[in-house]
């Protein structure tokens, strides 16, 4: 059966398909992540052509911490230490959820997670939807940009993942001490301004993201979140990304962690 593995934040996930062509297209998405060796779990895919449920009614997750079920308009999951079997809508973006969804419960069981925030080198800079992760992605130096999407923290590590706004390929596949941690205000005043951590730490709880409701996986993610923010300096950033260029930020945010 065509199958690949791919390598990300530290974790190998193996998909396997009956379909050559799915399969030799998440090759080329994830080209940069591809990995040998024996995997975290393998996800066997069935594929679908119809949507499996309403938009309004999702997603619907099970989660005991160790196993259970996920629920989507475009994939079922379910998932057992060590292996998997989804139904995936047969399209790029829904093999591109089931890795994050997969991901984000092996990353909390390992004392990490993926968070919703951008980074470039050791800098995070989290944010909910709308707060110009994509914008400030757009700007840095390529080659520096870890994600722009999403990115795994672990420890006092941060991790390029290939989950990119606009459905962008990442292809930066290192990770980087964490150094800051730089909260995107576009409403504040410009420049760099030093914040409480504890105002960072809501904020990267905000943008965490995990599927289940389980005590332990809250209680992990609650741990993790702390280490970061005890472990970095944190920040907030108020700038205009409009005429605003990434060395202009860059100098801001050097200056700050003299």
């Amino acid at each position: 059966m065509p199958e690949l593995s791919v390598r990300i934040c530290g974790l190998t996930v193996r998909l396997e398909a009956e379909s050559a062509s799915v399969i030799a297209a998440a090759r080329r998405r994830y080209a940069a992540f591809l990995a040998r060796g024996k995997p975290d779990t393998s996800i066997r895919l069935m594929l679908t052509g119809k949507k499996l449920r309403s938009y309004r009614d999702e997603p619907r997750a099970v989660w005991d911490g160790r196993a259970g079920r996920v629920e989507r308009h475009d994939l079922e999951l379910d998932l057992a230490p060590g292996l998997g079997l989804a139904t995936v809508a047969a399209n790029p973006s829904a093999l591109d959820s089931l890795l994050r969804i997969v991901l984000s419960f092996l990353m909390v069981q390992r004392g990490g997670f993926l968070c919703h925030s951008a980074a470039v080198d050791g800098w995070l800079f989290p944010g909910v939807s709308g707060a110009g992760k994509s914008t400030l992605g757009r700007s840095a130096p390529k080659k520096r940009l870890l994600a722009d999407e999403l990115v795994g923290v672990v420890g006092d590590r941060l991790y390029g993942t290939p989950f990119r706004g606009d459905f962008l390929i990442g292809r930066t596949n290192v990770s980087r001490p964490l150094e800051a941690v730089v909260l995107l205000d576009r409403k504040g005043p410009r420049g760099v301004r030093s914040i409480p951590k504890s105002f960072a730490l809501v904020r990267l709880l905000q943008c965490a993201l995990y599927f289940g409701d389980d005590p332990r996986g809250s209680r992990a993610i609650l741990a993790a979140a702390r280490r970061c923010v005890l472990r970095a300096a944190t920040f907030a950033l108020g700038y205009d990304a409009r005429t605003t260029p990434f060395s202009a930020v860059e100098t801001m945010i050097r200056k700050a962690l003299r």
